[in-house]
């Protein structure tokens, strides 16, 4: 049973049409001194200068951050599943799943039923665990209900003996319901 809260952020889990699920690497993908702390499994959204910021609540999402790769101020090249908060870096690069068939899992901060399938809800922006790198997003589990939308759209939850529906803090398959403008073509940023 999923009683304990213990989120993970948004973890790639299968690929709607049996794909691979890779990353795409963007050289200069985050901006030096961002400050704001990515760990893998954040949702962001490409912004005006080029970059991937944190996607807050109710905001677009263009991807999900995986990992980076940067040179610090002291000259050492650091790699790793989180980007700290106002780090000065050059040759920045990072990774990010944007495939919008990619189902991910989420922990939701409470109970989510069965009745919840097909459902949207928005996320609840973590911090990051600078122990794993990962982040500590969640589902909400208050939904939009029919005929609304937000930015992920339930469409399963994993069965087995540490999650079902219902249980105290769910765990669900989910896709990007309200994808950002940044990869649809025709679209600028």
């Amino acid at each position: 049973m999923s009683t304990i809260s213990a989120p993970y952020g948004m973890r790639p889990a299968w690929h709607l049409g049996g794909g691979t699920i890779r990353s795409i690497a963007f050289d200069g993908g985050i901006a030096s001194t961002y400050n704001t702390s990515l760990g893998e499994g954040d949702a962001v959204n490409l912004v005006t200068s080029g970059t991937f910021a944190s996607s807050a609540a109710g905001t677009l999402i263009d991807g999900v951050f995986h990992r980076v790769q940067y040179t610090n101020s002291a000259g050492d090249v650091v790699v790793g599943q989180y980007w700290p908060a106002s780090t000065t870096a050059t040759n920045i690069t990072c990774w990010v799943y944007i495939d919008k068939q990619i189902v991910y899992q989420i922990q939701s901060n409470g109970s989510i039923a069965i009745t919840a399938r097909g459902d949207c809800a928005d996320i609840i922006v973590g911090t990051v665990n600078t122990k794993s790198g990962n982040s500590t997003t969640q589902i909400s589990s208050t939904l939009v209900g029919a005929g609304n939308s937000a930015q992920l759209k339930i469409i399963g939850a994993p069965q087995g003996t540490n999650n079902a529906w219902g249980d105290t803090y769910t765990e669900v398959w989910a896709i990007i319901n309200e994808q950002g403008l940044g990869f649809i073509p025709g679209n600028a940023v």
